[in-house]
């Protein structure tokens, strides 16, 4: 029932990022990686600092997304170092909220498997070039 109620949000976020685009290519890929890990930057450590992590009982280090975003920016022949932080991440006041983005973040990853199916059928024109 999520899943339905949530599909207009979901076909929305595709979208706007465009990394379902049926034309996907190197560079627009590379930007959306560049984006998420922009995000992530800032969500990760607020959900370590609130103890989201240690309030579920579960271990923070493969939850973590940032060194695998950023090791597959550099492989398509991009820098993570100079990837600007979101100007504006969630506002996560307590662990509740810290909470909730972190279910989110979880069902993200699995979305993740759909998009990681786009871009493995679009892999020619996401090919490095060097």
């Amino acid at each position: 029932r999520l899943q339905l109620e949530t599909a207009p949000e979901h076909s929305a976020i595709e979208t706007a990022t465009g990394v379902m685009h049926p034309e996907l290519e190197l560079p627009g890929y590379r930007a959306y990686l560049e984006r998420t890990l922009g995000f992530y930057a800032p969500v990760e450590a607020r959900l370590i600092d609130l103890g989201v992590w240690e309030e579920l009982e579960l271990d923070a280090a493969p939850r973590q997304k940032l060194g695998l975003i950023a090791r597959d920016i550099s492989r398509l022949g991009g820098d993570a170092r100079g990837v600007p932080v979101c100007d504006a991440p969630p506002d996560l006041a307590s662990l509740a909220q810290g909470i909730g983005c972190a279910y989110v973040l979880e069902g993200s990853t699995l979305g993740g498997r759909v998009i990681s199916r786009h871009v493995q059928a679009r892999r020619p024109a996401l090919r490095a070039r060097r």
